[in-house]
């Protein structure tokens, strides 16, 4: 089990270069700040309210329109590389994405989460 610990935890081991944040431990420069990219929870409940219904709003599309916006919002892809993926032209891609972007601009009175 010593050995299996200094494997991993050890001067050598995978966590030896971790950058990690303890709340709780002093680190004695006198910036016991929480890391840059720690989360903003000051208004969470609200903010995962309003993403909850842009994602349902988005599950409520017309299929062909709810297609686009996944491969374009969600995975990334670009508008040829999604048209390339249905079999549509480019330009099918692009009404469908501007189709799918007003309904959901709607459904949402224009009131986009942040």
């Amino acid at each position: 089990m010593l050995d299996l610990a200094k494997h991993y935890y050890g001067p050598l081991g995978q966590g030896a270069r971790h950058a990690s944040w303890d709340a709780g431990k002093s680190t004695g420069t006198g910036d016991d700040s929480a890391p840059v990219d720690a989360a903003d929870v000051s208004s969470e409940p609200s903010r995962l309210a309003a993403w909850g219904e842009f994602h349902e709003q988005i599950g409520a599309l017309p299929e062909e329109e709810r297609e686009v916006f996944d491969l374009l919002w969600y995975q990334g892809l670009s508008q040829a590389e999604a048209a390339e993926l249905l079999g549509v032209s480019e330009r099918t891609v692009k009404r469908r994405w501007q189709q799918a972007r007003l309904e959901l601009h709607e459904a949402l009175q224009g009131e986009m989460p942040e």
